[in-house]
């Protein structure tokens, strides 16, 4: 591969930024506030992927799966940080990970959500009752 080559692929990764994680929302949990569709929007028909990226992008990605086969509807971006429960509990100290459950905060065009770690497992969570984290 030619150094240009290299070079370019390089900044678009530095820019877009790389993928830090991946997860799937539980079908226990609701679906987030963004999930808007039209057809069958049931929580059965419905799967949702949660990506964080570094730089503290996210992107939400909701799947139909009505008609038997995974289909993208919507994809949405975003912008990811760590609940301020989960930091006062020390995630960020000297590299100590606090005790799960970890909270992260999704803010999509100014409207702001609570995700779930309860685990480490690649199963999130919307949090029904965040402001009583705090």
């Amino acid at each position: 591969m030619k150094l240009a080559n290299i070079l370019i692929l390089s900044a678009v990764l530095f820019l877009s930024g790389c993928i830090e994680s991946n997860f799937i929302l539980s079908s226990e949990s609701r679906l987030p506030v963004w999930v808007l569709c039209s057809g069958d929007c049931s929580r059965d028909a419905l799967e949702v992927k949660v990506t964080y990226y570094t730089g503290e992008k996210a992107t939400i990605e909701v799947f139909s799966t009505a008609s038997g086969k995974k289909e993208l509807v919507r994809e949405l971006v975003g912008v990811n940080r760590w609940h301020p429960k989960t930091l006062a509990d020390g995630i960020l100290e000297e590299g100590v990970i606090a005790p799960y459950p970890h909270y992260v905060i999704i803010e999509i065009n100014g409207v702001e959500e609570v995700y779930e770690h309860r685990a480490m497992e690649p199963i999130i969570y919307v949090a029904e009752n965040p402001d009583e984290l705090k």
